[in-house]
């Protein structure tokens, strides 16, 4: 069967939601293409070459374990520093009050190191994340299950701590 086929032949475009992009963003320096895929545990970053098109082969981080979480949005602090919020589960539910986030940094090859790992909140459904725009030092996420919205300090070498897990409610 070809790829992005169902069952009785028919495409699957738009891919089906568990399996489609959450988040498609440049980097801040604009030379790199990063995707978050629902439903899976990698983050994808595509070098772009002089004409800006994307290559065919992304580099792929998976998550390290022993949470197998799902990126889902993700944002860059002011150093840019990759802050990528996280839903734990699977394709057939949510686990409950396991919301983070975690960061890493950007290497030119497009490789993740990370800075924290699993930060977590408390919170379900760990959606969306924005930095306050001044000094991008405050990240707020969007639990969307638990219609929550937790906060968290960014330091300047892109490690994140939980400030307040229920830092405002829906």
């Amino acid at each position: 069967m070809a790829s992005g086929s169902s069952s009785s032949g028919r495409s699957l475009n738009p891919p089906s939601f568990p399996r489609s992009p959450a988040q498609v963003r440049f980097t801040p320096k604009g030379d790199q293409l990063v995707v978050t895929v629902k439903g899976t545990t990698a983050i994808y970053v595509f070098g772009l070459d002089k004409d800006g098109r994307a290559g065919d082969s992304p580099t792929i981080t998976q998550s390290p374990g022993p949470a197998i979480p799902s990126f889902f949005g993700f944002n860059f602090d002011k150093k840019g520093d990759l802050l990528a919020t996280e839903l734990f589960g699977s394709a057939t539910g949510v686990s409950f009050n396991t919301g983070a986030i975690s960061s890493f940094k950007i290497a030119n090859n497009g490789h993740l190191t990370p800075i924290s790992s699993h930060v977590g909140d408390g919170g379900t459904a760990a959606c969306w994340i924005a930095l306050e725009p001044i000094n991008g030092r405050f990240a707020y996420v969007a639990n969307n299950l638990s219609n929550s919205i937790s906060s968290y300090k960014v330091e300047n070498n892109g490690v994140v701590t939980l400030l307040n897990g229920v830092a405002a409610t829906a």
